[in-house]
């Protein structure tokens, strides 16, 4: 793939982030009110400490797997797989506001009942009203990035995918907003990437003639996007349109700013954001048409640094709910691959620096920080003494691998002064001042992992003394605690390579994982100097070893209603911590809690269970999402009782069982073992059952406790060992 291309597919994605947080908070807002409150508009209106899960991220964050999942052309039944597995039902990722109401919660209930995938979002079944939603656009942004230079097929893969949801106009939004974005990675000007998205719509259709009404209207007013607005108030405001938020209006505040923005981001974005109406998704969509279309040169500075390269999301899986913008686009890189059909280069036909894109992508996603995208951070943070603020950027002063580093620079660092280079990899609800799609959190990091890191002094700091402490902080203690530290002083400024192991324990969560360095004769007494550390790389390697006991768990407190045990996301059902116990409880359908990492591999996953009313109660592992996992447990079928290991792929497969007369109430030990394609079960310490899966296996995923059937299961503590 093109450098070009590659950089600008991480550019629309950093677009996307600052287009939506910028109109987050003033989503649903008129013109008046806006101009009434901020006036014009020039910066973020509302700034966050960190942005929380928004459905304009969730959707082409996990739609975009569907590629990765299913290969180079998912038809729509693979595609409404991709959406149920990653959907938590009724919570998180979309705007649940009830069937008949929601767009997107209609559908869905759709696709459970087994409506056929299209049939699902058509307005045949569900009315004209749900299918010419906004949801249409909003979520299509995947395919344009995944498809640079080619709109038709964008524009075809997001009409694939809307058809789940949406139909008539909701399609030629998605058609439109893919198209442009892909068309956005080789257009000279607006003018080309608008007469290239509209060449991607029916002719006949409503989107159709307003993109021609809107943009002959700018194109003669095109100083004045006052002027312009108002003609778009007179011919396509809400009070046109029935639903909670037409596609047309937003639509057409979409084209104005476009044009009226002349491919200036900051114009751009300001314009969509004074025009009100729904305000994140417009902006959103926008930013990602002109993250493309400007590259990250075109972005300025002071707008990405609220975004902190971090994209909090709302899946089922809570361990994919905490991923940084690089991922994002490193995903987004890999499924562009796949749909381009390129054949895998032998390694002495490439470049240095296609070997080296090789090498990143390579790498299990969200575990590998290389800075070679321009300005990526991947989350990384510094903090020390609160007068001295440190400062966190991409740079090419310097490079381990590439041409890019990551540099952290402390304007004034002297004796006993101290800074502290970190991650977080768990967020609570303390971290955030919004919540508007619940997410629930897993950890990226766990006890046990090893951290490795390539690192660089500055050659001017050679010759200074220092102490380095590495230490992590549980969630569920306030202190920090140090796993190693060691006194040294600066030598020069090579780059050398760090590693350790993050210690195996019990009743760990962890929050934040770094390393602090404390000056020891830094400088002549009572002076201060700066000092810079640059890091080339990070790799963490999973190899989880820990236990967690239910009484230890805390719940995270969103809302009153919205509430979770610490650690986990879960599927349905009553996810609680109940008299010192993990509780977990459903009606009809499958109720499943999931936490740990989608990498992980070959582990051992044990759980003291205690089924406590119904007939079906398992623990998982290589758990993919909702659709997709193996479980272990007891059951009853037609009276009879056994111990069941099983294979969800959509349902639920037994692959081997045998009858076993276990009791309600009753504790029992169990451990389900994935080790290459054998799965084992023990109870209790006796093996009995093991099975080869040897028909396109699972081969790494979460873990997690699940049941059916209006069941009630309690679990009083789980543990993971890396086998």
């Amino acid at each position: 793939m093109k450098k070009q291309h590659r950089d600008r597919i991480y550019s629309g994605w950093m677009g996307k982030m600052i287009g939506v947080i910028h109109g987050a908070n003033i989503e649903g807002w008129k013109y008046e009110d806006i101009l009434r409150t901020f006036g014009e508009i020039r910066d973020y209106p509302f700034r966050f400490p960190n942005f929380c899960a928004d459905d304009d991220i969730n959707g082409p964050a996990f739609f975009q797997r569907a590629v990765l999942d299913h290969g180079a052309d998912p038809d729509l039944r693979e595609m409404a797989d991709t959406f149920l597995n990653y959907v938590s039902d009724g919570h998180g990722f979309f705007w649940w506001g009830g069937y008949g109401v929601s767009t997107e919660d209609t559908a869905y209930h759709n696709l459970l009942e087994g409506v056929a995938p299209g049939r699902s979002g058509s307005a045949q079944l569900n009315g004209k009203v749900l299918a010419n939603q906004i949801g249409g656009q909003i979520f299509s942004d995947c395919w344009g990035l995944m498809n640079p230079g080619n709109p038709e097929k964008a524009a075809d893969l997001a009409c694939r995918m809307a058809s789940l949801t949406h139909d008539e106009e909701g399609l030629q939004g998605a058609r439109f907003i893919a198209a442009a974005i892909a068309s956005a990675f080789e257009a000279k000007s607006v003018e080309e990437i608008l007469e290239t998205a509209f060449a991607q719509l029916d002719p006949e259709s409503q989107y159709a003639a307003m993109v021609r009404d809107v943009s002959a209207f700018v194109g003669a007013h095109r100083t004045d996007w006052r002027t312009c607005f108002a003609y778009v108030k007179q011919h396509y405001d809400y009070r046109y349109y029935q639903g909670t938020c037409h596609i047309l209006p937003n639509a057409a505040v979409i084209v104005l700013a476009l044009l009226a923005g002349n491919g200036d981001f900051r114009d751009t974005i300001n314009i969509a954001a004074m025009c009100g109406w729904d305000t994140d998704c417009n902006e959103g969509n926008l930013g990602t048409i002109l993250g493309v279309f400007a590259g990250m040169e075109g972005i300025p500075r002071e707008w990405t640094a609220q975004v902190r390269d971090l994209a909090i999301c709302s899946g089922s899986l809570g361990g994919l709910n905490i991923q940084n913008v690089p991922q994002i686009a490193e995903n987004t890189l890999r499924a562009a691959v796949i749909l381009a059909h390129e054949e895998e280069e032998p390694l002495r036909n490439l470049s240095k620096e296609e070997l080296l894109w090789k090498k990143i992508l390579d790498h299990p996603e969200g575990l590998y920080f290389h800075f070679q995208f321009p300005e990526s951070t991947h989350g990384i943070r510094t903090k020390n003494l609160p007068e001295y603020a440190g400062i966190v950027r991409n740079t090419e002063e310097c490079a381990y691998i590439g041409t890019r580093s990551l540099k952290i620079a402390h304007p004034a660092f002297g004796d006993s002064q101290w800074f502290s280079v970190y991650y977080k990899p768990y967020y609570t609800p303390g971290d955030f001042k919004d919540n508007r799609y619940q997410p629930d959190l897993s950890p990226v990091i766990y006890p046990g992992d090893q951290i490795r890191f390539a690192y660089r002094f500055s050659p001017e700091d050679a010759g200074k003394r220092i102490r380095c402490q590495a230490y992590y902080k549980n969630r569920l203690e306030e202190k920090e605690q140090t796993v190693w530290e060691r006194d040294l002083t600066i030598q020069d400024g090579k780059w050398k390579t760090c590693a350790w192991n993050l210690p195996e324990g019990e009743n760990i969560i962890l929050e934040e994982v770094g390393v602090r360095i404390i000056g020891q004769e830094v400088a002549p007494r009572e002076q201060t100097a700066p000092f810079c550390l640059y890091l080339g790389e990070v790799e963490i390697t999973p190899r989880p070893r820990y236990r967690m006991r239910a009484k230890a768990i805390p719940t995270e407190v969103w809302t009153a209603v919205d509430t979770n045990p610490a650690g986990f996301s879960y599927l349905r059902g009553v996810a609680e911590v109940f008299e010192g116990k993990l509780g977990l409880s459903g009606s009809g359908r499958p109720a499943e809690m999931y936490t740990g990492n989608i990498n992980w591999q070959n582990y051992a996953m044990q759980a003291v269970m205690r089924p406590v009313s119904g007939e079906e109660h398992y623990i998982l592992a290589r758990v993919r999402g909702g659709r997709h996992w193996y479980g272990a447990g007891f059951r009853v079928q037609k009276g009879k009782k056994f111990v069941s290991l099983m294979k969800k792929n959509g349902q639920i497969f037994v692959l081997a069982e045998i009858p076993w007369e276990w009791e309600i109430g009753k504790e029992y030990d169990c451990c389900l073992k994935a080790e290459g394609c054998r799965l084992t079960f023990l109870v209790n310490g006796e093996e009995l059952l093991s099975f080869e899966d040897s028909a396109r296996p699972y081969q790494s995923g979460c873990v997690g406790m699940a049941n059916q059937g209006a069941s009630r299961t309690q679990f009083r503590e789980y543990s993971v060992t890396a086998l």
